[in-house]
């Protein structure tokens, strides 16, 4: 087994088996923090109100010293995956970036209003945060359905939806610490 090894890396011109090696490969994080905030147009009920953002942003880089950075409007698919691939956890609403952060294996902290997927809770390093409480309209909807999954059409009268709105940042804060302290 050894010869073939030894000669495989001989053809591929690699050093000490590299390829071979299931150690983890070191990755540089150039930012602490990704904020993935953007939902499609059809879904803006799912973004987490941008005010509440910047306080959690500038709350921190303050209190903590994190580097940050915000996913950016029509940022395209490859910056979005390096920026994700390159940040030690994920700030994301339910969108592409909780799957991609998944892939990657990144710690996350899922927003979760309006929408849920019931498999995140799979991973390990994966908080989700709920809004303290409903909207009218999400309440009626979902009334059995708060841990499992809600996804579909969207109901009339969703720009009365308050969800997103409902989820307090300073838990958000708090969940980031326990991520950072590897409490989770």
């Amino acid at each position: 087994m050894a010869d073939i090894l030894k000669n495989l890396s001989k053809y591929f011109k690699l050093k000490k088996y590299k390829l071979f090696t299931s150690e983890p490969k070191k990755q540089k994080n150039y930012q602490d923090i990704y904020f993935s905030w953007q939902a499609p147009t059809n879904w803006k009920i799912k973004e987490y109100p941008q005010i509440k953002l910047h306080r959690l942003n500038f709350r921190l880089k303050e209190e903590l010293g994190l580097k940050t950075k915000f996913q950016k409007k029509n940022e395209s698919i490859k910056s979005y995956i390096r920026n994700i691939k390159n940040s030690q956890i994920i700030v994301s609403i339910v969108n592409l970036g909780c799957h991609i952060a998944n892939l990657f294996d990144k710690k996350l902290v899922m927003l979760s209003g309006p929408n849920y997927h019931e498999d995140s809770k799979l991973n390990e390093k994966q908080i989700t945060i709920f809004p303290t409480k409903f909207c009218d309209l999400h309440k009626k909807v979902f009334k059995h359905k708060k841990l499992r999954n809600r996804v579909g059409t969207l109901p009339k009268n969703t720009n009365k939806c308050q969800c997103m709105n409902n989820i307090n940042e300073n838990e958000i804060f708090k969940q980031i610490k326990k991520l950072l302290n590897g409490k989770i």
